[in-house]
């Protein structure tokens, strides 16, 4: 729910990850060059040219940029294959079975099992990042790192099979946004990109209904909750609106109401002089204690560490908690 910078040393690692794919793989395996080049082949026999120009500028850029080309380059490509591409990509049976043959091609496959972990553990990701509500993480199995997430594809390869392994167009996140999101049609400053400058930085806000009968309640049950996903600004209207309706955001939060109400038991017991205490026993700082109390992180910056930080930090605002 939190956009994250294409800074240079974000940039740079996804040059140096693009270098590196598919490098430590076994002996026996085939890398994608040589297997576009095989369907180079294949449909150069065939006589369509159409096929045959794609695959070419396929190949001139794999190993230049376009395994590392960022949101807005990527978005067009995307405007480029919706307007000249379509019959060759999006139309029949045919133009299913060249797509799956270049994710085929580019070992998407391999990149999912074997890679995918890394992308996270550069963001310091543990959350999905669509709904702040699940856990996105890597664990180790053995010697080996592996990935407890799946990869979201922003421009569906099924439709732009020629991103399936850009790196700024893989999003770690969890099964139900995947599955949820699909392969529907998306564009930069409309849908929520991870790495987009075009997403808005903070357009989500969470806020209770009564919050002045909340907040004055003691003891009150989670029943008499009411919880929504709003925006922060009307400018983000329409983008929380269709992102809200894409991923079922509302409906997930309305299951958490039991945070809500430990958080206003929280409000209502903790007062200045009890923290004041708490700072002074434990010799921690104030931010440390925040956490301590809310249960999850703070800053803003940080939602992506924990789930549902972004849910609790705004509600906990709400109570004037801290």
């Amino acid at each position: 729910m939190r956009p994250i910078k294409i800074d240079k040393d974000l940039n740079d690692f996804a040059i140096q990850f693009s270098n590196d794919l598919f490098a430590d793989r076994p002996i026996n395996f085939v890398a994608p060059s040589i297997l576009l080049a095989n369907l180079l082949a294949k449909y150069s026999a065939l006589g369509l040219m159409n096929h045959v120009r794609v695959l070419k500028l396929i190949i001139f850029s794999y190993n230049k940029s376009l395994l590392y080309c960022n949101p807005e380059i990527q978005q067009k490509l995307v405007n480029y294959t919706d307007s000249k591409l379509g019959s060759i990509f999006f139309n029949g049976k045919s133009a299913t079975t060249f797509s799956e043959e270049i994710i085929k091609a580019l070992r998407y496959d391999s990149l999912q099992k074997h890679y995918a972990y890394k992308i996270a553990d550069k963001l310091e990701l543990k959350t999905c990042p669509y709904c702040n509500a699940m856990l996105a993480i890597t664990i180790r199995k053995g010697k080996k790192k592996k990935a407890r997430f799946q990869l979201d594809h922003f421009f569906p390869k099924s439709k732009y099979p020629f991103l399936c392994t850009s790196y700024f167009n893989l999003i770690p996140c969890c099964g139900n946004c995947n599955q949820g999101k699909s392969n529907n049609s998306v564009s930069l400053g409309v849908d929520f990109h991870l790495y987009s400058d075009k997403t808005p930085l903070n357009a989500f806000k969470f806020k209770l209904e009564d919050i002045d009968v909340v907040k004055k309640t003691i003891g009150i049950k989670e029943d008499k909750i009411r919880i929504n996903i709003t925006h922060n600004t009307i400018a983000d209207e329409a983008f929380v609106e269709k992102h809200n309706k894409d991923y079922a955001i509302q409906s997930i939060y309305d299951t958490q109401k039991d945070i809500v109400e430990e958080l206003v038991w929280k409000t209502q017991w903790y007062n200045s002089y009890k923290i004041e205490e708490i700072e002074n026993m434990l010799k921690i700082t104030p931010t440390e204690i925040k956490r301590m109390l809310l249960g999850n992180y703070v800053e803003y910056e940080n939602i992506h560490k924990r789930p549902l930080s972004k849910f609790m930090q705004d509600i906990a605002a709400d109570l004037d908690f801290f």
